[in-house]
């Protein structure tokens, strides 16, 4: 499901006061506080813009995948890798 950047920001600023927005349709209490936890990480390594949709994907350079897959072998996890990176943690 595709959210809008106006409600991931609205949603996020609930989260940090510790208010749980209304959930959407089709996605489960747990799954959505999931997603909204991942956003505000995301949020937190590369700031606000990062939620808003890309108009096309971006090409990663060898060099760039070998930095965050040496950032892995390393002993960091790839979850915060990927919220460092701005991508999805199962990517």
């Amino acid at each position: 499901m595709r959210y809008s950047y106006e409600f991931k920001r609205k949603c996020v600023e609930m989260y940090r006061k510790g208010i749980l927005p209304d959930i959407p349709d089709g996605i489960t209490k747990e799954e959505f506080q999931h997603q909204i936890r991942r956003w505000t990480r995301i949020e937190d390594a590369n700031g606000p813009t990062v939620l808003r949709h890309k108009s096309q994907n971006k090409y990663w350079t060898p060099e760039e995948k070998l930095k965050l897959v040496s950032q892995v072998i390393t002993g960091k996890s790839c979850k915060s890798v990927a919220f460092n990176a701005g991508i999805n943690d199962g990517q």
